[in-house]
């Protein structure tokens, strides 16, 4: 039954303790080298951080919509400006096609106050589309 015991109890060589794991004193030598490792680690990103963060800064700005944007004059002109400018812009070059536009010549004579007859109105319709016919 010693054997048994023995099995059970984990008694035995030391040799079978040195499986085990390490002894305290090593544990904490190891956790000490690594929370020195982690603690460089943890330095070396703040540093990092802090480095990126001033790069942000000096070439970026808070708000994107106010960033400027350099034209071909080399002026530097925010978002607003630009869609103001290229609505102007829109609107100049429609009034260009506009003034080329050739509208068809109208008949001077006044409209009838009152409805036509139905023999008018017959006579009217021709006379549209006589107009019909000439306007395509």
């Amino acid at each position: 039954m010693s054997k048994i015991s023995r099995f059970f109890k984990g008694g035995g060589s030391a040799a079978s303790k040195g499986r085990g794991g390490p002894s305290p004193q090593e544990a904490l030598a190891r956790l000490r080298e690594t929370e020195e490792m982690l603690s460089k680690k943890q330095e070396y990103l703040e540093t990092r951080i802090e480095r990126e963060l001033a790069v942000a800064r000096q070439h970026g700005t808070k708000n994107r919509r106010e960033k400027p944007v350099e034209t071909q004059m080399g002026l530097l002109k925010t978002g607003d400006e630009l869609m103001a400018e290229l609505e102007e812009l829109e609107q100049e070059e429609l009034n260009k096609g506009m003034r080329d536009v050739r509208l068809p010549s109208v008949p001077s004579t006044s409209l009838p106050s009152r409805p036509a007859s139905t023999r008018r109105r017959a006579e009217d319709e021709d006379e549209m589309k006589k107009l019909a016919a000439w306007a395509s």
